[in-house]
């Protein structure tokens, strides 16, 4: 199954693959490795590629480019994939690894506090709520419109806790399952003692506003009302790429509420979140 969902992804996705190429070169000097999207990718069946070496690493540099492989572990993958035996006791030993040295500590360390927060957002009430509004309600993000018909028409959501998301949130699919992974938080309006999980909700919450730029930005936009990320790099002088990132923290956080408005991405603040914010830290100082 692993081997057939390898051999899928290959080759379901080189056309995403080589214009990621294509356009992450576009900027550099010429390079006879670049991948040129109009060009139809190599395709080789399943037998084809496991029946030679040499076959499977011409598939890859055709999606992957010669420098961004590593043409010795490649060979090697390839005689895993002749051998699911072998492949997958690799799997499993370097998985136990991984638990052992790195990620069992981290679990015990973050479990209480995920479960805190699992234990919180039962406390929701969610009746009446579809998919879309489910997924708002528990992460409190906004996902924007496009994330509302993958939604709907999943067969199952699964909504994951994180202590390592930060502000943000990612989602994937997989088999009509969306995974959506968030931090770890404490709902609004949720009566729980979990003072691990309020001190972590809230360091996310503080850090997206330590910074000078980003207090910059909320002031302006306050005084503004509402702005393009264009005006913002005006007035503070900043770059496209930081302008955009200050924003992105800004939004994830809460602090400010973004929509389009055409092909721009326009912000406004968040009034009431601020006082979200305060209450929080008031709620966790317990006073």
């Amino acid at each position: 199954m692993l081997r057939k969902r390898l051999f899928d992804a290959y080759n379901s996705s080189p056309p995403v693959l080589r214009k990621r190429l294509f356009d992450a070169y576009n900027n550099s000097p010429p390079c006879p490795e670049r991948p040129d999207p109009t060009v139809e990718p190599l395709t080789y069946t399943e037998a084809e590629l496991l029946a030679d070496a040499d076959t499977y690493l011409d598939f890859l540099r055709d999606r992957f480019t010669e420098e961004n492989m590593e043409p010795d572990i490649e060979r090697q993958v390839h005689v895993l994939l002749n051998d699911l035996p072998a492949m997958h006791d690799l799997v499993l030993s370097h998985l136990r690894f991984m638990w052992d040295e790195f990620l069992a500590a981290e679990w015990a360390r973050v479990r209480d506090m995920l479960q805190s927060c699992v234990d919180a957002s039962l406390q929701i009430d969610l009746g009446g709520l579809d998919s879309y509004e489910v997924v708002q309600k528990v992460t409190g993000q906004s996902l924007g419109e496009k994330a509302r018909g993958f939604l709907e028409q999943a067969r199952r959501v699964v909504l994951v806790p994180s202590a390592h998301m930060g502000p943000y949130l990612t989602k994937f699919t997989a088999d009509d399952v969306v995974w959506v992974i968030f931090r770890a938080r404490m709902p609004e309006g949720v009566s729980l003692y979990a003072p691990e999980l309020a001190r972590s909700d809230l360091l996310v919450r503080l850090q997206a506003v330590a910074d000078d730029t980003r207090l910059r930005i909320l002031r302006y936009v306050a005084e503004q009302g509402e702005l393009c990320s264009q005006d913002v790099m005006a007035a503070l002088d900043l770059s496209q790429s930081a302008a955009s990132r200050h924003l992105k923290q800004l939004s994830a956080a809460g602090y400010l509420i973004e929509r389009r408005k055409e092909s721009a991405k326009c912000y406004r603040l968040n009034a009431d979140y601020i006082g979200i914010v305060c209450n929080a830290f008031k709620r966790y100082l317990q006073i």
